[in-house]
């Protein structure tokens, strides 16, 4: 005898029948997230248990296999109800029965007749109604009530704003990505980017170029993503820079090369300058100069400059402010890489502007742009590493009405960084 003939497995089976597209879909929107991917598959599967039913009689193997197929949307339900009820939401303790009552039917009814799994499907299915049902005043202010949503304000380059990436998976419906996210947190260069976006210790992580990382498959994680197409044009971009500090310092040997990095990280690139100029057995000597708002940046760039021989001065203040250059005087060469990826272009005209006029007749402006790669932006906004790109023309538009000499614009050859040098 079937399935479909036993009137105490009726109510189980279309209960599992359901619950992939009643998991995946209605819980998430009952609670106002989105349901993303995983919603629009447990559609697709529940479709397809209710067509098999209909169309083959029901014979014995499509509980357990519905069962089986009900097993991740339990999980991700189970996910999704967690950070519901962290949220506070009203529907959350329901929901939570219900999801419980799935389970109970999912697991029971492969290997057992009659009619418990039928009682764990009715008890299922009460209480998904009860949560649709439920009045739910003011879930917005709920939501936004909590004290999960977002982080303080941050540093413009720091554009992490959730304060846990996993609960915003589960919100955005991107639950599918949990599993990358805590693989690719063994990679030290990947958590870092989660945890602190464009930090210092972040790009200076790619221009070290060492992979490392947690239990010996986070180094291995770590290796891949620098070799990355978009992680080696970030790379070259400090490379680009130490080229350009090295000729100017060779064009000043009268006197030190007053060098301005702002913000200024750490100053890898005036490391291998000095390296280049004293293989080439050159001998200029330079003064550099870093400014920076925050002071463990000051801190950490000042400790990596200490060994390296060159009058070193260390400036706290904004980048964006021009009163913070004017006590510093003119300079050769002015440095700004990592910043403006992360500024709106009225700002980022401003900081252009700032260095300029820190500039002394005929210095250099070293500075770049990131372009867009869909491929790797679609992942790197699910982590919210929000990056501004710019296409070389869009650059040389924000540049245009400063008076320059020149301005040379050179793209990486892959495409993803512009690297600019503007005399002025």
């Amino acid at each position: 005898m079937t399935l479909l003939h036993q009137s105490s497995t009726w109510l189980p089976l279309l209960t599992l029948a359901a619950a992939p597209a009643a998991l995946g879909q209605l819980l998430p929107i009952l609670f106002g997230y989105r349901p993303g991917p995983v919603g629009r598959l447990g559609c697709v599967v529940s479709l397809a248990l209710s067509l098999l039913a209909l169309t083959t009689g029901a014979p014995a193997w499509l509980a357990p296999l519905a069962a089986w197929l009900c097993l991740p949307f339990l999980l991700a339900a189970t996910l999704t109800c967690g950070v519901a009820l962290f949220d506070r939401h009203p529907r959350a303790v329901p929901a939570a029965i219900a999801i419980a009552s799935i389970a109970a039917t999912a697991l029971t009814l492969p290997f057992v007749n009659g009619a418990s799994p039928a009682y764990a499907a009715a008890v299922a299915l009460s209480a998904l109604l009860a949560a649709a049902l439920i009045p739910t005043p003011a879930v917005a202010a709920v939501l936004a009530g909590s004290a999960d949503v977002r982080l303080p304000a941050a540093p413009a380059n720091h554009t992490r704003r959730a304060r846990s990436l996993p609960r915003k998976l589960v919100r955005t419906g991107d639950v599918h990505f949990l599993p990358l996210y805590h693989l690719l947190r063994l990679s030290t260069l990947a958590r870092e980017g989660m945890d602190h976006s464009g930090s210092y210790r972040f790009a200076d992580h790619i221009y070290a170029n060492r992979p490392a990382g947690r239990f010996g498959i986070g180094a291995l994680l770590d290796r891949a993503l620098l070799r990355l197409p978009a992680t080696r044009a970030f790379h070259q971009r400090y490379r680009e820079a130490a080229a350009t500090l090295a000729d100017v310092a060779r064009r000043s040997p009268a006197r030190p090369a007053r060098v301005l990095a702002v913000p200024c990280g750490i100053p890898r690139d005036l490391a291998a300058a000095l390296e280049d100029l004293r293989r080439a057995g050159d001998s200029p000597s330079i003064e550099y100069h870093g400014l920076d708002l925050d002071p463990d940046v000051l801190r950490a760039a000042a400790d990596f400059v200490a060994h390296l021989g060159v009058p070193f001065h260390f400036h706290r203040g904004d980048a964006l402010d021009p009163t913070a250059y004017a006590p510093l005087g003119q300079f050769d060469l002015v440095i700004s890489t990592g910043l403006g990826e992360f500024l709106p272009d009225d700002d980022l005209a401003r900081l252009y502007a700032n260095a300029h006029a820190a500039l002394a007749p005929g210095g250099v402006f070293f500075t770049s742009a990131t372009a867009h790669d869909p491929r790797s932006d679609a992942l790197l906004a699910r982590f919210e590493l929000v990056t501004r790109y710019r296409t070389p023309a869009q650059i040389a538009a924000l540049l245009a009405p400063l008076p320059w000499a020149r301005v040379d614009l050179v793209p990486h050859p892959s495409g993803l960084q512009t690297f600019v040098r503007a005399v002025r």
